[in-house]
């Protein structure tokens, strides 16, 4: 937000206030309540980002679909390093074929190529879904 609405000034700080007083998730959606606010106004900034509408595209925990994810899925959460093929709260199934990152093919066209995964763990969006669903629902 400071560099994408710098004349938002006074609307940023009071959203950082929010985020700085957070203790939990509920504190957490109200700063990105605030922080929606805030872009819904300018939603695209030419060659440089891009705000979908809420709904179009989210960030979500792939542990509550035992790492299966569908090309509509445009960030996942939660993978964390400790967790990876554990059987714990938030463990997680590697869907990577390699764990070995080349830095220099973090930028440019070969950039997808440190992300080489399994095939089994790409699903339809309606297999996603009703992952997602059973999770809600338990």
């Amino acid at each position: 937000l400071e560099y994408m609405l710098p004349e938002k000034a006074d609307e940023r700080k009071f959203c950082e206030t929010i985020w700085e007083k957070s203790k939990n998730f509920d504190d957490l959606s109200i700063y990105e309540v605030c922080v929606r606010n805030i872009t819904t106004e300018t939603p695209y900034w030419p060659n440089k980002l891009r705000i979908l509408p809420k709904g179009k595209a989210w960030a979500r925990d792939t542990w509550l679909t035992d790492s299966m994810w569908g090309k509509q899925d445009f960030i996942l959460h939660g993978w964390q390093k400790r967790r990876v093929d554990g059987v714990m709260f938030a463990g997680w199934p590697s869907p990577f074929s390699s764990h070995q990152l080349n830095i220099s093919q973090c930028t440019g066209e070969n950039a997808t190529m440190n992300w080489k995964y399994k095939d089994t763990f790409v699903r339809s969006e309606a297999e996603v879904d009703n992952w997602l669903d059973k999770a809600i629902r338990s």
